[in-house]
């Protein structure tokens, strides 16, 4: 066999392992209801709207009790009550916290007395301060606040709730497809996602040699229509509600990292086999349309 050959066999097995690991973590069922115990408590930062929001509620429709949180509290209040009317059985707790600058082990003392058995570290910030900037064009200010938020929130929140966690627990961090290939304007918000896969994969082996039954996984998170995301990739976005639906049915199994939505693998699978070349440009491309449907940049101006 010539060189020539070698190589492609060799790129067509790695295609190959790669479809195959985006099937299983596509496919799989989850087992959600193995962390739901009399009374469980479900933890979603970030839950007064959007993805986490919908998490919420679709959690309560599991039949768990819900902690929300949010930084504003005119909306958390509003998401409690309207949480409340629906779901008039379920236990409501709020914790009101700027992700940003909260003192996360503060937190986990507040709600130490419920039986949380479900942490989502789902709060984040995507853009800067509403825009899509790119680094050169963001101030300090706002990349110190991104990486806040991103990163040190769920690492000081997971590493405070990880012994009080009512087990079998689960933890989800939320990730993006940015971890895998940054595009313009998202070379922050992507590493802060890259942080986060590498933190949910250290803290998995490390729960798991200390004997504890704690499932930690890495949801993938695709476009979703939200007023945050300005998503326009048609039956590509689901709604938010249809979104944290379809994540509560895969997340909790076996594997380490969940695909939430089915369709959400064509917009994955390029990111891991196309070349890198073809994957630019089609994330620039999708980026392009997302400005024009609202986003905003700034290359010229540092702040």
């Amino acid at each position: 066999m010539s060189l020539l050959s070698t190589i492609g066999c060799i790129a067509l097995a790695f295609a190959l392992l790669r479809t195959l690991q985006f099937l299983y973590s596509t496919l799989s069922p989850g087992n959600l209801p193995r962390y739901r115990h009399h009374g469980s408590y479900a933890f979603v930062t970030g839950s007064t709207n959007g993805i986490g929001k919908a998490l919420a509620f679709a959690l309560a429709e599991r039949g768990f009790n819900i902690i929300l949180h949010g930084r504003n509290p005119t909306k958390l209040d509003a998401t409690k009550k309207e949480l409340q009317a629906r779901f008039p059985q379920t236990k409501l707790e709020t914790v009101l916290a700027d992700a940003c600058t909260a003192d996360p082990a503060e937190i986990a003392d507040r709600i130490a007395h419920l039986p949380v058995s479900v942490l989502i570290n789902n709060a984040g910030v995507g853009t800067f301060d509403g825009a899509m900037l790119y680094l050169n064009a963001a101030s300090q200010k706002q990349v110190d606040a991104m990486m806040s938020t991103n990163m040190r929130f769920p690492t000081l929140l997971t590493r405070a709730m990880i012994p009080r966690l009512a087990q079998p627990a689960l933890v989800v961090n939320l990730t993006s497809v940015a971890s895998i290939t940054a595009p313009p304007s998202f070379a922050v918000y992507g590493s802060t996602k890259t942080f986060i896969n590498a933190l949910t994969a250290g803290v998995r082996r490390e729960v798991a040699v200390q004997g504890m039954d704690i499932t930690v996984q890495t949801l993938q998170v695709g476009s979703v229509t939200t007023t945050v995301s300005m998503a326009t990739l048609g039956f590509l976005s689901p709604t938010p509600d249809v979104y944290a639906r379809s994540v509560l049915d895969r997340i909790g199994g076996r594997q380490n990292l969940v695909m939430g939505y089915p369709w959400h693998w064509v917009l994955y699978a390029p990111a891991n086999i196309l070349p890198a070349r073809a994957m630019e440009f089609l994330l620039h491309t999708i980026i392009e349309n997302r400005k024009k449907a609202g986003g905003r940049t700034n290359s010229n101006k540092t702040r």
